[in-house]
């Protein structure tokens, strides 16, 4: 919701935070990971942040094809391409 309102420091604290919820939890299920990981990546391309942006589509695309979501997978093909 921030990010698509223009405030990005705002979108870019809550990610942060829901990344770092995920990624210290083992167990966190694959695609609530994925789902957390796509709008930082949307976010940090937006921001110019090409390289940040580009390791996190590569993490969502490896989530998304783990769980076997194929419009994930597919996006996040999209993403790279146009991040390399």
């Amino acid at each position: 919701m921030h990010r698509s309102a223009g405030r990005r420091a705002e979108a870019k604290g809550c990610y942060d935070e829901a990344l770092n919820l995920y990624h210290s939890e083992a167990a966190a299920p694959t695609l609530d990971v994925a789902n957390a990981v796509r709008p930082m990546a949307i976010l940090k391309a937006d921001l110019g942040e090409r390289q940040e942006a580009l390791a996190l589509w590569q993490e969502a695309r490896e989530l998304y094809a783990t769980v076997d979501i194929a419009e994930g997978v597919e996006e996040a093909d999209r993403w790279i391409e146009r991040l390399t």
